[in-house]
C-alpha cells in the first residue's frame, strides 16, 4: 500500500512504507481510476514494485498490477513481440505540456487490446513546439512510430515518419550558400531565420546594425557562414544591396 502523494510529470508520486518516495506512472493506473494519475492523489493505493534503481534512487510501482494483473499480463506479451519502428494509428487521450498520450489497439489473439504510450514533445516536430494544446485535442488520430518500449513503457515519435532535416545539412547549405528564409523570432541576440521546417539559423545581433531592423514574418536573403552539425546551428550574415541592388556581403 502507498499513498498517492502528489502529480508529476505523466504520473503520480507516492509514499512508500518507511517513508521512501516513488513513482506511478500513468501508464500503470488501471481503469479504476480511469488511468487518471489526478484521481489517486490523497488516497492510499494498492501497488505492487515494479522497477527498484538505488543508482538512480528511483523506485517505480504499478497500480495495475494489482487491480489488472491478466491484462498486464497480456500486454507483456503483445510488447515484446512490437519491433522499433513499427508506424501504428493512434487516438490522443491525454494532453500535457510535456507530450501527449496516446491509444492504439492492437490484435491480441483475435481480441482487440488497447495499449497507451507517450509523445514527448520532443518528439512531434522537428521544428521547435511550444503549445501542444493548440495543435492536438482527446480523440484526435494520429500516425506514430515506436521509438522505445522499455521496461514496457511505450515510446513513440510523429516527427520521425519523415526525414530530419537536419540530414546532411551540409550538402543543402554549403558555406556562403545564399538563400531566402524567414524571421521566425527576434531575440536578445539576435534574429532567428527559418530557412525550411525543422532548420533554423541565427543573425547575431552584431551584424543587426546600420540601419538593419528585422520584424517576424520578413523575408530575408542570408547566406552561410558555418554550420555546426553537433549543436545543431548555423550562423547566417545578410546579403545586402547597395543603391544600385549590387549584392555583397
Amino acid at each position: 500500500m502507498v499513498f498517492a502523494k502528489e502529480l508529476n510529470r505523466g504520473g503520480a508520486v507516492v509514499v512508500a512504507p518507511f517513508g521512501f518516495f516513488g513513482f506511478i506512472p500513468g501508464s500503470q493506473i488501471g481503469i479504476k481510476y480511469d488511468g487518471d494519475p489526478e484521481k489517486m492523489i490523497g488516497k492510499k493505493v494498492k501497488a505492487k514494485v515494479l522497477e527498484v534503481d538505488q543508482a538512480k534512487n528511483r523506485l517505480v510501482f504499478s497500480e495495475r498490477l494489482v487491480s489488472e494483473p491478466d491484462k498486464v499480463g497480456e500486454e507483456v506479451d503483445v510488447i515484446e513481440n512490437l519491433k522499433l519502428g513499427d508506424v501504428f494509428e493512434a487516438e490522443i487521450v491525454r494532453v500535457e505540456p510535456f507530450g501527449i498520450f496516446v491509444k492504439v489497439i492492437l490484435d491480441n489473439k483475435g481480441m482487440p487490446l488497447n495499449l497507451e504510450g507517450l509523445v514527448h514533445i520532443s518528439e512531434v516536430s522537428w521544428e521547435k513546439v511550444s503549445e501542444l494544446s493548440t495543435m492536438f485535442k482527446v480523440k484526435d488520430k494520429i500516425k506514430i512510430k515506436l521509438i522505445s518500449k522499455d521496461d514496457g513503457r511505450l515510446q513513440f515519435s510523429l516527427k520521425r515518419l519523415s526525414n530530419d532535416p537536419w540530414e546532411k545539412i551540409e550538402d543543402k547549405y554549403p558555406k556562403d550558400k545564399e538563400i531566402e528564409g524567414e524571421v521566425v523570432r527576434i531575440a536578445s541576440f539576435g534574429a532567428l531565420v527559418k530557412l525550411e521546417t525543422g532548420v533554423e539559423g541565427l543573425i547575431h545581433i552584431s551584424k543587426l546594425t546600420g540601419g538593419v531592423n528585422f520584424k517576424e514574418k520578413d523575408k530575408v536573403m542570408v547566406y552561410i557562414e558555418s554550420i555546426d552539425v553537433e549543436k545543431r546551428k548555423i550562423s547566417l550574415g545578410i546579403v545586402e544591396t547597395d543603391k544600385k541592388n549590387i549584392i555583397y556581403k
